[in-house]
């Protein structure tokens, strides 16, 4: 059986990496560009295009593909927006919104920023959203709160999930600009930026509600390409800080020995190997899942990788930073970038106890199918 990427998604991958080195986004000591300049990079090169449907210049490119793109970013600690546009924005609204956001989608390939407003106070899935929308003439008026909108500040558009009144979820797109939306940012201790963002009776028109689907089908789309590409780029925050660790424990040396000689050092270094293996194998096998339109085992595949992240993860990091000692610490230095990513991915997700509720929910809604098929 063959595991590696199709020619799409390696060039998609390539390209990526091409551009982030380029451009200074590589994680390098001292490296510090211009976010909307490299951003601006991706759009000329036609990356966020290729994610676009065939009509509209794309080629449609999939979730694996996605997913080698981000852990492309992830390897680096770019500062770009990858995760929010491309996961959380273009692929929900390829697979759902009709020609009528055609042209919102044409101008995020060229660089407008869209985003996903999925974490709230009380949790983080975009199918039990606390946010109401409520019908009225002309269109919906949406009310709540939510937290850690990655880029939200940036954004021009938002992906917001929304209860509506018969139960059922639908995903309005709502422009930055619009009436009695708030938007503060939000510290993360990252370089990944992030907004809070209240929404005060914002009214919208019929057509916001994405696919105008009040069935929950764009919010799980939504909910599952946001774990998926949580995963991608985590994996890829965690794949540098090992190769970092591993390079310095061969170069460093202590009492006249190489740090790698040391057995402690050595077990703790192999500890950061496996969660690493363990991570990137959930990644792409929920991906591709996903691809494949197994909706329920990607979501069972993505959650455990999002329980990973929280728990064998934030060890790992801890580890490497441990491992570079005072080094580990400097703001400057590759690997302080890539910890402090892995602990806002960690935080985002509710850490252990948030990542454990996701995977009970799954197991109590496929528990309860089994049961009602047996009757």
């Amino acid at each position: 059986m063959d595991f590696q990427l199709d020619e799409a998604a390696e060039d998609l991958r390539l390209l990526t990496a091409e551009i982030l080195d380029k451009t200074g986004a590589s994680g390098e000591v001292g490296a510090n560009p211009d976010p909307g300049e490299v951003w601006a990079k991706f759009a000329e090169a036609g990356l966020i295009e290729a994610f676009l449907p065939e009509e509209l210049g794309g080629t449609a490119a999939d979730a694996v593909s996605l997913a080698a793109v981000l852990r492309e970013v992830g390897l680096r600690a770019a500062p770009v927006p990858a995760l929010p546009v491309l996961a959380m924005g273009v692929l929900p609204l390829v697979r759902h919104a009709g020609p009528d956001l055609a042209s919102v989608l044409e101008r995020v390939a060229g660089g407008a920023i869209l985003t996903a407003a999925v974490r709230e106070p009380g949790g983080a899935r975009a199918t039990q959203p606390a946010t109401t929308a409520a019908a009225v003439a002309g269109g919906y008026v949406l009310q709540g709160t939510k937290t850690m909108v990655p880029f939200g500040a940036e954004a021009e558009w938002i992906l917001v999930p929304a209860r509506l009144g018969d139960g059922g979820v639908g995903v309005f797109l709502v422009s930055s600009d619009v009436e009695g939306l708030e938007v503060a940012p939000q510290p993360t201790g990252s370089h990944i930026p992030a907004a809070a963002i209240a929404l005060n009776s914002v009214r919208v028109a019929h057509s916001a509600l994405v696919g105008g689907d009040t069935e929950s089908a764009v919010a799980r789309t939504l909910e599952l390409s946001t774990w998926a590409g949580i995963a991608a780029q985590a994996s890829g925050h965690l794949e540098a800080a090992l190769k970092l660790t591993a390079e310095h424990v061969k170069t460093r040396r202590q009492f006249g020995r190489a740090l790698a000689e040391f057995q402690a050092v050595a077990m703790t270094v192999s500890d950061v190997y496996i969660a690493n293996l363990l991570l990137t194998n959930l990644t792409w096998g929920g991906a591709w899942r996903f691809e494949a339109g197994d909706p329920d085992e990607a979501a069972e595949t993505l959650a455990s990788a999002l329980l990973v992240i929280t728990e064998e993860v934030a060890k790992a990091l801890l580890a490497c930073q441990q491992v570079h000692g005072s080094l580990g610490f400097d703001a400057t230095y590759p690997l302080h970038r890539h910890f402090s990513a892995g602990l806002h991915f960690s935080r985002w997700i509710g850490g252990p106890d948030g990542a454990l509720e996701l995977l009970g929910d799954l197991v109590d809604t496929r528990t309860g199918e089994a049961q009602c098929a047996s009757l």
